[in-house]
């Protein structure tokens, strides 16, 4: 007998094609996906990653989950939320999974190639900007930039001021300079490493230096989630077992 609760690749086919058939709609599919992501996450947390999944694939946000429950979810939307669920369940992030990541009001797209933001650097950018005034033209370096993340956000909010990008990695400076030009961020990106540092903007005063550098030490890995460990790029995470190497040699 057919169960909503265990995940089968022809099942789950079969009800995007029976869904695609009848018309299925929003409340009912994210019902369905809802169980099936039950039956590894808890119940608010399943919840939650159908909003998110719903919000960024298909532009569906809170308000619309809520006052549209007989919106209609067609064939196409179906196989992309059976992949999405998937992916979940083997343990990648959701932001992974979507390509997108949120950080303050800023849409960050994101891969495997970069960290996902977290609310600690958020909130490390919400502290710089209460500390300085918001004219101020100051020259800010962002040291291993990643996705972009803070140097994007700090350009939006210091509008007089010279943000330069750093990263060693080529792959996250692309993403860093997509999400620069999709937020409308002005940003100087540049491909160097803080630890050998070649470029000529190394010789120019600056006055904020602000950095999420890899910090996390051999020993702690262990107590890490898998989800961290397995997804999300080596060298943002711990290039080093020395989790002050960059204060060090700064």
């Amino acid at each position: 007998m057919w169960s909503p609760f265990l995940i089968d690749s022809a099942k789950v086919r079969f009800f995007a094609y029976f869904c695609a058939m009848i018309g299925f709609n929003l409340q009912k599919t994210k019902r369905h996906f809802t169980d099936v992501l039950a039956t590894t996450f808890s119940q608010r947390e399943a919840e939650q990653l159908m909003r998110i999944l719903l919000e960024d694939l298909f532009c569906i946000n809170w308000n619309r989950q809520l006052m549209e429950p007989d919106l209609r979810i067609d064939e196409r939307q179906h196989y992309q939320l059976e992949q999405a669920v998937k992916r979940l369940l083997d343990g990648e992030p959701v932001q992974y999974v979507t390509g997108v990541a949120r950080f303050g009001n800023l849409l960050i797209k994101v891969s495997p190639s970069v960290l996902i933001p977290r609310p600690e650097t958020e909130e490390l950018v919400q502290k710089i900007c209460a500390a300085i005034p918001k004219e101020e033209p100051i020259r800010i370096w962002d040291i291993g930039t990643g996705s972009g993340c803070i140097a994007i956000a700090l350009a939006k909010h210091f509008e007089n001021a010279e943000v330069i990008a750093f990263d060693v990695s080529k792959e996250a400076l692309k993403i860093a300079k997509e999400n620069a030009k999709n937020n409308g961020a002005k940003v100087v990106f540049a491909q160097d490493d803080v630890l050998k540092p070649t470029s000529d903007y190394f010789t120019q005063p600056v006055d904020l230096v602000v950095s999420n550098p890899p910090y996390v030490c051999d020993s702690e890995r262990a107590a890490m989630e898998a989800n961290v460990l397995d997804w999300e790029p080596e060298t943002a995470l711990s290039p080093t077992t020395t989790r002050f190497v960059f204060i060090a040699k700064s």
